[in-house]
């Protein structure tokens, strides 16, 4: 592979992950030996209760370089990559699940088209083995994000990623946001991009990041109210307050209709009730809740910071680290 020789970190999240752990560090180890590139193996236990932190000692033994952040308490695949992010020194850092079912040989591919100048360069399951509800789940998510997003990739959601140093020290992940990391990335000004790679059915136990599918568009709401807050909040917030001051306008037209016609009864009496509580309850969240929503969730992400990141962390072990 024709390539500048860059420094890699290979960033694994784990949750309960020990018998695939050894695996993907053997087969990792031998791909980047065959591109003569350096590299740092970074595992970050987010919570485990089997025995990760044993099986990665075993790791640390062959290979030097290697290092384990470990969670007292599972947080998130979000938290997770950002915690590997915040030590990692590499040129570019790999992302890449600790269960199998994407290849560490699919790592020269992805490193090629980085070479040609991307920024982040994703993988796309264009094959996948997951089973059909996971996939049309998938499917659906991934139309959400190129209509509301415009991100214009097949699998945004695919664990193995390459994304250079400039790009990966800025994101700040929090939410389920490791769902939409190319998006966030383009909202940066970064050049995007993806590359088939090959996918394999789960070898060892179920889904370790299982987390409803529902947040993953949570988080797309969330992306793009935070980047229109960032640079018009009072339009934001004016427009969506008026949007539900004018559904509450328009109920209680209807509740004025439902008065006026002098019709009784109970049909008359129940669509009454149900038309003059929904206008008051628009009129008053369309004045007051998006505005506190919206300010909780921007300044939540600010809080989430580097910091606030390594008070969660029980131990790192391994190679040396950057204290700063």
């Amino acid at each position: 592979m024709d390539k500048p020789n860059h420094f890699i970190s290979i960033i694994t999240p784990a949750f309960n992950e020990s018998k695939t752990l050894v695996e993907l560090f053997t087969r990792t180890k031998i791909v980047m030996d065959n591109i003569g590139t350096d590299f740092e193996f970074i595992v970050v236990d987010d919570g485990s209760s089997d025995n990760t932190k044993d099986v990665f000692h075993e790791i640390a033994t062959l290979y030097p370089r290697s290092i384990l952040i470990q969670h007292a308490v599972n947080h998130g695949k979000s938290v997770a990559l950002m915690q590997g992010f915040d030590i990692a020194q590499g040129d570019i850092a790999i992302t890449i699940d600790a269960d199998l079912q994407d290849h560490p040989e699919m790592i020269p591919r992805i490193l090629d088209k980085m070479n040609e100048g991307y920024d982040l360069v994703n993988g796309w399951r264009h094959n996948r083995k997951d089973g059909a509800i996971k996939r049309a789940l998938s499917h659906l998510f991934n139309f959400l994000t190129r209509l509301i997003l415009a991100c214009r990739l097949h699998d945004i959601n695919c664990g193995l990623k390459a994304i250079n140093r400039s790009t990966y020290k800025r994101l700040n992940l929090h939410g389920d946001m490791h769902r939409i990391i190319p998006s966030l990335a383009i909202s940066m000004g970064c050049l995007v991009t993806e590359v088939p790679v090959t996918h394999s059915n789960r070898t060892f136990g179920v889904s370790r990041y299982h987390l409803l599918r529902h947040r993953g568009l949570l988080d797309i709401i969330s992306l793009t109210a935070m980047q229109a807050t960032q640079l018009r909040p009072f339009h934001v917030f004016f427009e969506l307050g008026l949007l539900l001051i004018l559904v509450g306008l328009g109920l209680g037209l209807a509740w004025s209709m439902i008065v006026l016609s002098g019709i009784t009864g109970g049909v008359a009496e129940f669509w009454r009730g149900v038309t003059g509580f929904a206008s008051g309850w628009a009129l008053t969240f369309g004045s007051f809740l998006p505005l506190f929503g919206f300010l909780l969730e921007v300044n939540g992400a600010r809080i989430q910071d580097k910091f606030w990141r390594r008070s969660l962390i029980r131990s790192i072990s391994g190679a040396a680290f950057p204290s700063g």
